[in-house]
């Protein structure tokens, strides 16, 4: 209770002391516009300064603590109550359509509260139109420091800090509107919106809170805007379950979890915000998430851009990644942080459960003593664990010389049953692949701009058969897309230039569609297929690359139809185009088709390469030039044994 002293207004006297207020605004607009009872300007005076102070209280001098005030306050009109600074211990419950103001004298009033007393709890009453507002306060406490859970209530301008528990609850159907305030140093969630509830929390400050700093769960539906979340232990944001509503125009900065995570059927909108230094992913989505992510920038982040993994469905559309996961010489330690971060995240959701079974024993009517006490110890139990995990983060000192065995880095990771649409994104200088889709993900990657990775821009392993369309890759150091392992993408209408690699190389089992590609200038061939795969490559145009454009090794098969090997730039004739565009290897067996590969037209094409047909042959020991199904058998070109007897260099070489 504030030890601030002075004149207390009987409870009866409120009328009195507004008839009193209203003579003396009366005489003080007569001070200021003396003789002026009927014009513009007394009038609007006169109702300016009197709808603010008509019911305007203040405490201590009418009411020695702000629930006497509250109490006392009518059910309507709406109040104002004025605090002087100073420092209140006792619960405030907002019922009435009340306007409480700490900060009057430029300075926060302070709310405390101690053990399981909550500070502010809001439960309207009465039209909505009209709802409790607290403006310009400090409130801590050790137990959740405000509580919606009826009706609608506005905070703005306020600091809070809880030390064992939540900062602000809203739940039921409620709505809470917080704006222009701080949360620091709060062990768990610092903002929670659970069952049906909605709001606003617009511009205020998170900062080194040791769990999630904004939850949404269940059904959920927030508006999270323009606020700063900085070095909470946690992730910055996370919603749940069926929650909806809307990330935008957010800074989230060095949290030592992920910056927004989206679990289970999760699917708000993530517009423009800018992620920088996690060391977690930026953004991760599971479970079954169908949420929008358009025009966020995420740079310089010490771990992974966008991960997109369960069976998420997620559309990522016109994101700038760049210049994510660089090494540095404190590498191992950030491998370490990370590593630690993935148990902090398992401690925190199964602290999560053991609260929401906590919350489900509770409101049990039926529920012995004993089962809430077994139910409280075992939720304290695992929100310790989570905060030792969090204490174990941040206990990792630059110098620590055990590291982690390597992850893979990339910008955006789409993996398990996810099924994304990442659509025309920028990727730019990010070390690690730009994108890695892998397991059994079906994305389809469209339109997107990868300049500058120290992987593959594209790399599609696993069993994904994913569609990439429309993309452009150029000036990439290494490979400009590889596909490995048992992959089956369509890989159409790409364009690839000025690769340090091969653009396109497909190994290991891999198959999957190449068709309507553009292999431009790059320095290593335009497309290589090596090992056991089988890809379809067909209507693919290449130029300028280095020689030979195509190469099949090992026992690589698959088909190729209708290539056109264009002039490079500055080309006079067809002469100038390299006439060895493709190579095989002695145990490599494409199909080709009946002009060898290659589509000559003479037409569009402004020059073609010549193939020699020296050592083309019948691919099977069918008769008359046919296949063993007594079809015409297919061409091949040369092999790397026949090139070497007519005094040839091997592709492998050249």
């Amino acid at each position: 209770m504030s030890n601030a002293t002075g004149p207390v207004c009987p409870r009866d006297a409120l009328p009195v002391l507004q008839w009193h207020r209203r003579r003396a605004v009366r005489a003080l607009v007569e001070a200021i516009a003396p003789g002026q009872q009927l014009g513009l300007f007394y009038r609007h005076l006169d109702e300016t300064v009197w709808s603010f102070l008509k019911q305007a209280v203040r405490v201590p001098r009418d009411f020695s603590r702000i629930s006497e005030a509250l109490a006392q306050a009518p059910a309507w009109p709406p109040t104002t109550i004025l605090v002087a600074t100073g420092t209140y211990s006792e619960e405030l419950v907002l019922t009435k359509p009340v306007t409480v103001i700490g900060n009057e004298g430029g300075q926060l009033a302070s709310l405390n509260a101690s053990g399981r007393v909550t500070p502010v709890k809001f439960q309207q009453e009465g039209p909505a139109a009209a709802f409790p507002r607290l403006h310009g306060f400090g409130i801590v406490g050790d137990a959740s420091c405000v509580v919606v859970d009826r009706g609608s209530a506005r905070l703005t301008d306020c600091t809070v800090t809880s030390k064992q528990s939540f900062g602000i609850v809203a739940s039921g159907a409620a709505s809470v509107t917080v704006v222009s305030s701080t949360f620091t140093g709060i062990k768990k969630a610092a903002v929670v919106l659970k069952d049906r509830s909605t709001g606003v929390i617009r511009g205020c400050s998170f900062k080194q809170n040791q769990s999630v700093a904004i939850l949404a769960r269940q059904e959920a539906s927030p508006e999270v805007a323009e606020n700063t979340l900085t070095q909470n232990r946690m992730a910055a944001i996370q919603f749940r379950e069926k929650s909806t509503g809307a990330i935008k125009g957010n800074v989230l900065e060095r949290n030592e979890g992920c910056g927004i995570e989206l679990c289970d059927e999760a699917s708000p909108n993530i517009e423009a915000n800018t992620f920088r230094g996690h060391t977690m992913p930026a953004v991760m989505l599971r479970g079954s998430s169908a949420a929008k992510l358009s025009a966020n920038t995420i740079e310089a982040n010490l771990g992974l851009g966008i991960v997109v993994c369960g069976s998420a469905r997620p559309e990522v559309l016109g994101n700038r990644l760049c210049e994510n996961r660089k090494r540095s010489s404190t590498a191992p330690v950030e491998q370490r942080r990370i590593d630690a971060q993935v148990r902090v995240l398992q401690t925190s959701k199964r602290a999560e459960a053991a609260s929401a079974t906590l919350d489900a024993v509770a409101s049990s009517a039926a529920a012995p003593p004993a089962a809430i006490s077994r139910a409280r110890e075992a939720a304290a139990a695992a929100w310790t664990e989570a905060v030792e995990a969090a204490d174990e983060v941040a206990a990792i000192a630059p110098g620590s010389s055990a590291a982690a065995k390597g992850s893979k880095r990339a910008a955006i990771i789409v993996q398990d049953e996810s099924a994304p649409l990442v659509k025309a994104n920028v990727l730019e200088g990010n070390d690690g692949y730009g994108i890695l889709v892998c397991h059994t993900s079906r994305p389809v990657i469209e339109e997107n701009e990868l300049r500058k990775h120290s992987r593959p821009a594209i790399a599609l392993r696993d069993r994904t058969e994913c569609v990439v369309r429309g993309n452009k890759l150029h000036d990439n150091p290494g490979f400009g897309i590889i596909v490995c392992d048992a992959a089956k993408p369509t890989l159409e209408q790409n364009e690839l230039a000025r690769h340090g690699q091969a653009a396109i190389l497909v190994k290991d089992a891999a198959s999957g569609l190449l068709r309507s590609n553009r292999l431009l200038e790059n320095r290593g061939v335009g497309i290589l297929v090596s090992d056991d795969a089988k890809p379809i490559l067909e209507d693919n145009a290449c130029s300028g690359n280095n020689p030979p454009h195509i190469v099949f090794k090992d026992r690589a098969g698959g088909a190729l139809r209708r290539t056109r090997v264009l002039a490079a730039a500055g080309a006079q004739a067809a002469g100038a185009v390299d006439a060895g565009w493709l190579r095989l290897s002695d145990e490599a067996r494409p199909e080709l088709d009946e002009q060898g590969g290659l589509l000559s037209d003479g037409g569009e094409v402004a020059a073609v390469g010549q193939v020699d047909q020296t050592g083309v042959g019948d691919v099977s020991s069918g008769p008359g030039g046919t296949g063993a199904d007594g079809l015409p058998a297919p061409k091949r070109a040369r092999t790397d044994a026949e090139s070497s007897a007519r005094g040839e260099q091997p592709s492998e070489q050249k």
